[in-house]
Protein backbone atom coordinates (compact mmCIF):
# COMPACT_ATOMS: atom_id res chain seq x y z
CA UNK A 1 0.00 0.00 0.00
CA UNK A 2 1.55 3.29 -1.46
CA UNK A 3 -0.61 6.27 -0.38
CA UNK A 4 1.26 8.89 -3.08
CA UNK A 5 0.11 11.66 -0.90
CA UNK A 6 -3.47 10.77 -1.07
CA UNK A 7 -5.94 10.14 2.47
CA UNK A 8 -7.31 6.13 2.88
CA UNK A 9 -10.65 6.50 1.11
CA UNK A 10 -8.96 8.59 -1.96
CA UNK A 11 -6.49 5.61 -2.53
CA UNK A 12 -8.95 2.87 -1.57
CA UNK A 13 -11.72 4.10 -4.25
CA UNK A 14 -9.29 4.00 -7.13
CA UNK A 15 -7.72 0.57 -5.87
CA UNK A 16 -7.03 -1.51 -9.00
CA UNK A 17 -10.31 0.16 -11.19
CA UNK A 18 -7.98 0.01 -13.95
CA UNK A 19 -6.72 -3.67 -14.10
CA UNK A 20 -10.33 -4.64 -12.30
CA UNK A 21 -8.45 -7.27 -9.98
CA UNK A 22 -9.87 -7.52 -6.83
CA UNK A 23 -8.21 -10.78 -5.34
CA UNK A 24 -7.39 -8.97 -2.16
CA UNK A 25 -11.42 -9.07 -1.01
CA UNK A 26 -13.58 -11.54 -0.06
CA UNK A 27 -15.26 -13.00 -3.18
CA UNK A 28 -13.17 -11.09 -5.74
CA UNK A 29 -15.43 -8.38 -4.78
CA UNK A 30 -15.41 -4.78 -6.16
CA UNK A 31 -15.27 -3.45 -2.80
CA UNK A 32 -13.71 -0.06 -3.48
CA UNK A 33 -16.72 0.14 -5.46
CA UNK A 34 -19.02 -1.04 -2.52
CA UNK A 35 -17.34 1.51 0.07
CA UNK A 36 -18.24 4.47 -2.54
CA UNK A 37 -21.58 3.95 -2.75
CA UNK A 38 -21.97 3.08 0.97
CA UNK A 39 -20.03 6.38 1.79
CA UNK A 40 -22.04 8.67 -0.35
CA UNK A 41 -24.92 7.26 0.83
CA UNK A 42 -24.56 8.31 4.31
CA UNK A 43 -22.59 11.75 3.30
CA UNK A 44 -25.84 12.63 1.63
CA UNK A 45 -28.80 11.29 3.86
CA UNK A 46 -27.06 10.78 7.48
CA UNK A 47 -24.10 12.72 8.40
CA UNK A 48 -25.56 16.20 7.50
CA UNK A 49 -28.49 15.31 9.89
CA UNK A 50 -26.74 14.10 12.69
CA UNK A 51 -26.06 17.21 14.98
CA UNK A 52 -30.14 17.45 14.41
CA UNK A 53 -31.17 14.47 16.01
CA UNK A 54 -28.99 14.94 19.10
CA UNK A 55 -29.90 18.43 19.55
CA UNK A 56 -33.47 17.19 19.23
CA UNK A 57 -33.23 13.96 21.48
CA UNK A 58 -31.12 15.75 24.14
CA UNK A 59 -31.40 19.22 23.91
CA UNK A 60 -27.75 19.96 23.29
CA UNK A 61 -25.85 21.35 20.30
CA UNK A 62 -22.86 19.00 19.60
CA UNK A 63 -19.64 20.19 17.75
CA UNK A 64 -19.57 18.88 14.08
CA UNK A 65 -20.62 15.49 13.68
CA UNK A 66 -21.25 15.23 10.07
CA UNK A 67 -19.08 14.81 6.20
CA UNK A 68 -16.54 17.03 7.57
CA UNK A 69 -15.76 15.27 10.65
CA UNK A 70 -15.65 11.94 8.78
CA UNK A 71 -12.80 13.51 6.88
CA UNK A 72 -10.66 14.53 9.67
CA UNK A 73 -10.76 11.42 11.38
CA UNK A 74 -10.16 10.18 7.74
CA UNK A 75 -7.14 12.09 7.41
CA UNK A 76 -5.98 11.79 11.07
CA UNK A 77 -5.91 7.78 10.69
CA UNK A 78 -3.66 7.98 7.50
CA UNK A 79 -1.53 10.46 9.29
CA UNK A 80 -1.43 7.43 11.83
CA UNK A 81 -0.29 4.59 9.75
CA UNK A 82 1.83 6.49 6.79
CA UNK A 83 5.22 4.89 8.06
CA UNK A 84 4.11 1.55 9.14
CA UNK A 85 6.95 -1.06 7.33
CA UNK A 86 5.39 -2.58 4.28
CA UNK A 87 5.37 -5.78 5.65
CA UNK A 88 2.75 -4.40 8.49
CA UNK A 89 1.01 -2.04 6.72
CA UNK A 90 -3.25 -2.51 6.51
CA UNK A 91 -4.02 -4.79 3.82
CA UNK A 92 -6.74 -3.54 1.00
CA UNK A 93 -9.62 -5.43 2.66
CA UNK A 94 -8.41 -4.30 6.30
CA UNK A 95 -8.60 -0.63 4.83
CA UNK A 96 -12.13 -1.07 3.71
CA UNK A 97 -13.12 -2.68 7.53
CA UNK A 98 -11.63 0.81 9.28
CA UNK A 99 -12.80 3.37 6.50
CA UNK A 100 -16.32 1.99 7.20
CA UNK A 101 -15.86 2.23 10.86
CA UNK A 102 -15.00 5.57 10.68
CA UNK A 103 -18.05 6.34 8.53
CA UNK A 104 -20.53 4.63 11.23
CA UNK A 105 -18.90 5.28 14.22
CA UNK A 106 -21.18 8.65 15.74
CA UNK A 107 -24.03 8.43 13.48
CA UNK A 108 -26.03 7.03 16.40
CA UNK A 109 -25.78 10.39 17.44
CA UNK A 110 -28.73 10.88 15.38
CA UNK A 111 -30.74 8.69 17.90
CA UNK A 112 -29.10 10.22 20.77
CA UNK A 113 -25.98 11.28 22.17
CA UNK A 114 -26.34 8.83 25.17
CA UNK A 115 -25.34 5.43 24.25
CA UNK A 116 -24.20 6.92 20.85
CA UNK A 117 -21.61 4.23 19.96
CA UNK A 118 -24.59 1.38 20.09
CA UNK A 119 -27.26 3.58 18.97
CA UNK A 120 -25.69 3.21 15.01
CA UNK A 121 -27.13 -0.37 15.90
CA UNK A 122 -30.50 0.45 13.12
CA UNK A 123 -28.48 1.94 10.65
CA UNK A 124 -26.12 -0.50 10.10
CA UNK A 125 -28.61 -2.76 10.01
CA UNK A 126 -29.75 -0.52 6.85
CA UNK A 127 -26.65 -0.99 5.43
CA UNK A 128 -26.29 -4.90 5.07
CA UNK A 129 -27.28 -6.09 1.54
CA UNK A 130 -30.70 -8.66 1.72
CA UNK A 131 -29.09 -10.61 -0.79
CA UNK A 132 -25.67 -11.46 0.49
CA UNK A 133 -26.30 -12.85 4.09
CA UNK A 134 -22.59 -12.85 4.48
CA UNK A 135 -22.09 -9.13 5.27
CA UNK A 136 -23.81 -9.70 8.27
CA UNK A 137 -20.31 -11.50 9.82
CA UNK A 138 -18.26 -8.25 8.25
CA UNK A 139 -20.67 -5.90 9.59
CA UNK A 140 -20.33 -7.04 12.90
CA UNK A 141 -16.87 -6.77 13.21
CA UNK A 142 -17.21 -3.15 11.35
CA UNK A 143 -19.81 -2.36 14.32
CA UNK A 144 -17.91 -3.55 16.81
CA UNK A 145 -14.67 -1.91 16.11
CA UNK A 146 -16.97 1.21 15.30
CA UNK A 147 -18.67 0.93 19.33
CA UNK A 148 -15.01 0.60 20.37
CA UNK A 149 -14.33 4.10 20.50
CA UNK A 150 -16.72 5.30 23.12
CA UNK A 151 -18.89 4.38 25.75
CA UNK A 152 -19.14 3.98 29.50
CA UNK A 153 -16.87 0.56 28.99
CA UNK A 154 -13.37 1.93 28.99
CA UNK A 155 -11.53 -0.78 27.54
CA UNK A 156 -13.36 -2.14 25.12
CA UNK A 157 -10.92 -2.92 22.13
CA UNK A 158 -9.16 -5.71 24.37
CA UNK A 159 -12.38 -7.26 24.52
CA UNK A 160 -11.96 -7.90 20.78
CA UNK A 161 -10.25 -10.78 18.96
CA UNK A 162 -7.03 -9.38 18.24
CA UNK A 163 -6.94 -11.56 14.51
CA UNK A 164 -10.57 -11.68 13.44
CA UNK A 165 -11.05 -14.36 10.25
CA UNK A 166 -13.55 -12.80 7.78
CA UNK A 167 -14.47 -15.08 4.90
CA UNK A 168 -11.09 -16.77 4.71
CA UNK A 169 -9.32 -12.82 5.37
CA UNK A 170 -7.33 -12.20 8.68
CA UNK A 171 -8.02 -8.55 10.11
CA UNK A 172 -6.34 -7.03 12.87
CA UNK A 173 -9.70 -6.03 15.20
CA UNK A 174 -7.70 -4.34 18.39
CA UNK A 175 -5.55 -2.39 15.71
CA UNK A 176 -8.33 -1.39 13.43
CA UNK A 177 -10.17 0.17 16.54
CA UNK A 178 -7.46 1.67 18.34
CA UNK A 179 -6.52 3.55 15.07
CA UNK A 180 -10.15 4.70 14.86
CA UNK A 181 -10.25 5.64 18.39
CA UNK A 182 -6.87 7.65 18.32
CA UNK A 183 -7.65 9.12 15.17
CA UNK A 184 -11.30 10.71 16.62
CA UNK A 185 -9.80 11.73 19.67
CA UNK A 186 -7.24 14.01 17.17
CA UNK A 187 -10.26 15.02 15.18
CA UNK A 188 -11.17 17.73 17.91
CA UNK A 189 -10.03 21.00 16.33
CA UNK A 190 -11.47 24.46 15.32
CA UNK A 191 -13.24 22.79 12.33
CA UNK A 192 -15.75 21.48 14.24
CA UNK A 193 -16.96 24.25 15.86
CA UNK A 194 -20.46 26.51 15.34
CA UNK A 195 -18.43 29.59 14.39
CA UNK A 196 -21.47 31.34 13.79
CA UNK A 197 -23.71 30.55 16.20
CA UNK A 198 -20.55 30.88 18.66
CA UNK A 199 -20.38 34.26 17.80
CA UNK A 200 -23.67 35.70 17.93
CA UNK A 201 -24.29 33.56 21.28
CA UNK A 202 -27.09 31.36 20.02
CA UNK A 203 -25.70 27.95 21.66
CA UNK A 204 -27.46 26.34 24.65
CA UNK A 205 -25.23 27.39 27.55
CA UNK A 206 -23.92 24.05 28.57
CA UNK A 207 -22.44 23.33 24.50
CA UNK A 208 -20.94 26.77 24.74
CA UNK A 209 -17.21 25.60 26.42
CA UNK A 210 -17.00 22.71 23.84
CA UNK A 211 -17.31 24.89 20.82
CA UNK A 212 -14.66 27.16 22.43
CA UNK A 213 -12.21 24.53 23.37
CA UNK A 214 -12.70 23.80 19.17
CA UNK A 215 -12.06 26.55 18.08
CA UNK A 216 -9.29 27.62 20.20
CA UNK A 217 -7.26 24.47 19.15
CA UNK A 218 -6.40 25.45 15.51
CA UNK A 219 -3.82 22.97 14.20
CA UNK A 220 -2.72 19.13 15.51
CA UNK A 221 -0.06 17.68 13.82
CA UNK A 222 0.80 14.06 13.57
CA UNK A 223 4.98 13.05 12.99
CA UNK A 224 4.47 9.74 12.98
CA UNK A 225 8.01 9.39 11.74
CA UNK A 226 9.10 11.53 14.91
CA UNK A 227 6.79 9.13 16.99
CA UNK A 228 5.15 12.94 18.54
CA UNK A 229 2.04 14.79 18.66
CA UNK A 230 1.67 18.29 18.69
CA UNK A 231 -1.42 20.54 19.34
CA UNK A 232 -1.44 24.32 19.10
CA UNK A 233 -4.04 26.81 20.45
CA UNK A 234 -4.58 30.48 20.45
CA UNK A 235 -7.37 31.79 22.95
CA UNK A 236 -8.73 35.35 22.40
CA UNK A 237 -7.56 37.42 25.61
CA UNK A 238 -11.32 38.04 26.70
CA UNK A 239 -12.24 34.60 26.85
CA UNK A 240 -9.50 34.04 29.42
CA UNK A 241 -11.34 36.70 32.32
CA UNK A 242 -14.50 34.43 32.06
CA UNK A 243 -16.02 31.02 32.97
CA UNK A 244 -18.08 28.86 31.06
CA UNK A 245 -21.26 26.65 32.61
CA UNK A 246 -20.33 22.71 32.12
CA UNK A 247 -22.63 19.50 32.72
CA UNK A 248 -20.21 16.93 34.67
CA UNK A 249 -20.97 13.60 35.89
CA UNK A 250 -19.45 13.00 39.75
CA UNK A 251 -18.57 9.99 41.77
CA UNK A 252 -19.71 6.53 41.47
CA UNK A 253 -23.08 7.27 41.16
CA UNK A 254 -22.60 9.62 38.11
CA UNK A 255 -24.71 12.24 39.41
CA UNK A 256 -24.73 15.03 36.64
CA UNK A 257 -23.55 18.55 37.93
CA UNK A 258 -22.94 22.14 36.61
CA UNK A 259 -19.91 23.48 37.40
CA UNK A 260 -17.80 26.83 36.08
CA UNK A 261 -15.10 26.17 34.19
CA UNK A 262 -12.19 28.42 33.04
CA UNK A 263 -11.56 27.27 29.15
CA UNK A 264 -7.57 27.11 29.87
CA UNK A 265 -8.65 24.55 32.70
CA UNK A 266 -11.27 22.81 29.95
CA UNK A 267 -7.65 22.59 27.78
CA UNK A 268 -5.57 20.80 30.18
CA UNK A 269 -8.40 18.80 31.15
CA UNK A 270 -8.92 17.64 27.33
CA UNK A 271 -5.55 17.55 26.48
CA UNK A 272 -5.15 14.98 29.44
CA UNK A 273 -7.24 12.95 28.29
CA UNK A 274 -6.09 12.92 24.90
CA UNK A 275 -2.71 11.91 26.75
CA UNK A 276 -4.34 8.77 28.61
CA UNK A 277 -6.02 7.66 25.31
CA UNK A 278 -2.54 8.05 23.40
CA UNK A 279 -1.52 5.61 26.46
CA UNK A 280 -4.20 3.09 25.95
CA UNK A 281 -4.62 2.98 22.01
CA UNK A 282 -0.30 2.00 22.18
CA UNK A 283 -1.43 -0.73 23.68
CA UNK A 284 -2.93 -1.76 20.80
CA UNK A 285 -0.77 -0.14 18.52
CA UNK A 286 2.38 -0.76 19.23
CA UNK A 287 4.30 -1.97 17.54
CA UNK A 288 2.80 -0.85 13.90
CA UNK A 289 2.64 2.98 15.43
CA UNK A 290 4.52 4.49 18.07
CA UNK A 291 3.72 7.72 19.13
CA UNK A 292 5.58 8.47 22.36
CA UNK A 293 4.60 12.41 23.34
CA UNK A 294 2.56 14.55 22.69
CA UNK A 295 3.53 18.54 22.96
CA UNK A 296 0.58 21.46 23.32
CA UNK A 297 1.39 25.20 23.06
CA UNK A 298 -1.08 27.46 23.99
CA UNK A 299 -1.03 31.03 22.27
CA UNK A 300 -3.36 34.04 23.80
CA UNK A 301 -4.45 36.53 21.37
CA UNK A 302 -4.25 39.98 22.87
CA UNK A 303 -6.70 42.62 22.13
CA UNK A 304 -3.34 45.34 21.48
CA UNK A 305 -1.81 43.01 18.56
CA UNK A 306 1.31 45.35 19.13
CA UNK A 307 1.87 43.11 22.44
CA UNK A 308 2.99 39.95 23.16
CA UNK A 309 1.99 37.30 25.99
CA UNK A 310 4.60 34.11 26.76
CA UNK A 311 2.79 31.53 24.78
CA UNK A 312 2.63 28.37 27.36
CA UNK A 313 4.24 25.09 26.29
CA UNK A 314 3.87 21.83 28.28
CA UNK A 315 4.88 18.06 26.93
CA UNK A 316 2.80 15.38 28.17
CA UNK A 317 4.68 12.38 28.48
CA UNK A 318 4.68 9.08 30.60
CA UNK A 319 6.66 9.32 33.63
CA UNK A 320 8.08 7.81 37.18
CA UNK A 321 6.14 5.20 39.28
CA UNK A 322 3.83 7.40 41.59
CA UNK A 323 2.70 6.07 45.06
CA UNK A 324 1.45 3.29 45.37
CA UNK A 325 -1.58 2.46 47.07
CA UNK A 326 -4.41 -0.10 47.55
CA UNK A 327 -7.50 1.70 45.71
CA UNK A 328 -5.39 1.66 42.38
CA UNK A 329 -5.47 -2.35 41.91
CA UNK A 330 -9.21 -1.99 43.09
CA UNK A 331 -9.13 0.43 39.87
CA UNK A 332 -7.40 -1.91 37.28
CA UNK A 333 -8.55 -5.25 38.47
CA UNK A 334 -12.21 -4.30 40.03
CA UNK A 335 -13.50 -7.85 40.16
CA UNK A 336 -10.49 -7.71 43.40
CA UNK A 337 -13.30 -5.66 45.49
CA UNK A 338 -14.52 -8.96 46.34
CA UNK A 339 -11.62 -10.59 47.47
CA UNK A 340 -9.67 -8.40 50.04
CA UNK A 341 -7.92 -9.56 53.06
CA UNK A 342 -10.85 -9.49 54.99
CA UNK A 343 -12.92 -11.01 52.42
CA UNK A 344 -10.18 -13.70 52.19
CA UNK A 345 -10.34 -14.51 55.87
CA UNK A 346 -14.10 -14.49 55.60
CA UNK A 347 -14.37 -17.00 52.75
CA UNK A 348 -11.52 -18.80 54.19
CA UNK A 349 -13.26 -19.82 57.41
CA UNK A 350 -16.14 -22.50 56.26
CA UNK A 351 -13.37 -24.44 54.71
CA UNK A 352 -11.64 -24.53 57.90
Amino acid sequence: MNLHNQFLDEWFVSYNQVDNDFRAFPFNYNYPVKYNELSNKLTAWVHPFVNNGSMLADNGFLTDHGPEHIKTVIKRATQLIVEMLPKERLTPYEVYILLMAIQVHDVGNIISRNGHEDNSAPIVEKLIDPLTPWDRIEWLAIFDIARSHGGEDKDKISKLPEKNPIHGFEVRSQLLAAILKFADELAEDSSRAARYLLDHQQLPELSVIFHEYALSLHSVLIKAKDRVISMHFTINEDLLHITFKKEIKFGPTKEKRIIDQHLIDEIYLRTLKTHYERLYCMRFLRPYINIDKIVVSINVNLNDIRKKFPEQNYLLIETGINDIHMDQIFEICPELKEWTGVAYSEKLKPVQ
